[in-house]
């Protein structure tokens, strides 16, 4: 379970690391962008109808074909929805396995720039200071405690000397 979350931290490490890499591609992109569509040549093709064809098959069509042809198109309608299904599932499967890679490939380099980060010597630093604080910290916490006990054994000496005095 470890192995998983560190997996799935390592991935959004990644993400953020690529996500930084491309931001920082972006004003370069955007200065070539005017060349670039210069240079692509764009064409829309124009859609070319066949009528001939079009008039053949209505020519052709008999209406007492009609039943036959209707059983005909019905049994390949449903033989193409199989095919569109068959289809469907093995890009399901395509897509599965590269959201896989893709998961994996962004773990790896998450794992990088953990590890990257780690080795720093700012992080050296910054670890040794916490470190330092933390003791200083305790060690003020422990002073104040000896204070507030000494406080407080000091009003107590004082309670109990003022209430012998009124007692006398």
């Amino acid at each position: 379970m470890m192995i998983k979350a560190k997996k799935t931290l390592n991935a959004a490490v990644g993400v953020g690391s690529l996500a930084l890499e491309k931001a920082r591609q972006v004003p370069q992109q955007i200065t070539q962008l005017p060349s670039t569509l210069r240079s692509r040549d764009i064409t829309i093709a124009p859609i070319k109808i066949d009528t001939k064809r079009i008039r053949r098959f209505q020519q052709q069509l008999d209406m007492r074909d009609l039943p036959k042809t209707a059983r005909t198109l019905g049994q390949s309608g449903v033989d193409t929805a199989k095919g569109f299904v068959d289809d469907a599932v093995q890009m399901r499967k395509r897509a599965s396995k590269r959201a896989e890679k893709l998961y994996n490939d962004l773990s790896k380099r998450g794992e990088k720039v953990v590890k990257r980060v780690r080795g720093s010597a700012a992080t050296k630093r910054a670890t040794t200071r916490t470190k330092t604080a933390k003791s200083q910290v305790k060690a003020a916490t422990t002073s104040v405690q000896k204070a507030a006990s000494a406080g407080v054994e000091a009003v107590a000496d004082a309670a109990d000397k003022v209430s012998a005095e009124q007692v006398s």
